[in-house]
């Protein structure tokens, strides 16, 4: 019971962190270090730099549980490494060249109202919209490349947030893998494997963005387990 409430604490803490950021737009530039994180850099190595060819993004958010932190506490049940950075960008014809250059990179990618696909997340957040069954059978069914980020800690955004779809992006998004694989990268000291998950799948890292057309906001994700 004490970690339930210890992690929907958590929950509500980066809903409103990111809630607070996606109305705010005059962030000034800003510079974001990327330092002593536990997914490895190379895993979203291609997530903006901080130069002023950057000058024109009007908000920079971050939200992470992928930093190392003074206290180490072991995990209870299973749970995701992830780190999402959203971005508005005020230039649409800049934006269009990121959107294809990252098209053209791509492992593969998906609708956010597909249905043949499937999210890896906290088993805590999973629980909460799937039985262990339901779990079991669409990860048993699952293509190894088809599994993407939950993007739970949008769900008090509207505007990014779609409880209707796999993912919770709202229909009309597309998500490009640009890294996958199926190894563990984490610390060894995070090393917990979740029953549901079927061998192939137990541990494994993706990253990529999503967007949608004529829409300002370019998301940076990647997700480690």
């Amino acid at each position: 019971m004490t970690y339930k409430v210890t992690n929907t604490m958590k929950k509500a803490f980066v809903i409103l962190v990111v809630s607070l950021s996606v109305s705010s737009c005059t962030f000034s530039q800003m510079s974001l270090k990327r330092e002593n994180y536990l997914i490895p850099d190379s895993l979203f190595s291609f997530f903006p730099d901080k130069s002023d060819k950057y000058r024109y993004l009007k908000i920079k958010t971050i939200f992470e549980n992928a930093k190392k932190t003074e206290t180490s506490l072991p995990l209870l049940e299973f749970d995701v490494v992830k780190l999402i950075e959203l971005y508005q960008c005020n230039n649409k014809d800049f934006l269009q060249q990121l959107i294809n250059e990252y098209r053209l990179q791509s492992i593969f990618s998906i609708k956010s109202e597909s249905k043949d696909y499937f999210v890896i997340g906290s088993g805590w957040d999973l629980s909460q919209k799937y039985d262990t069954l339901q779990l079991k059978e669409r990860y048993a069914k699952l293509k190894d490349k088809s599994m993407v980020l939950y993007f739970e800690p949008f769900e008090e955004t509207p505007s990014l947030y779609d409880a209707t779809t796999i993912s919770g992006l709202p229909v009309g998004y597309e998500i490009l893998v640009l890294k996958s694989g199926n190894d563990f990268v984490l610390p060894q000291d995070d090393l917990l494997e979740w029953s549901v998950l079927p061998e192939n799948l137990k541990h494994g890292y993706r990253s990529g963005v999503a967007f949608k057309e004529d829409e300002p906001y370019i998301i940076y994700w990647v997700v480690a387990w």
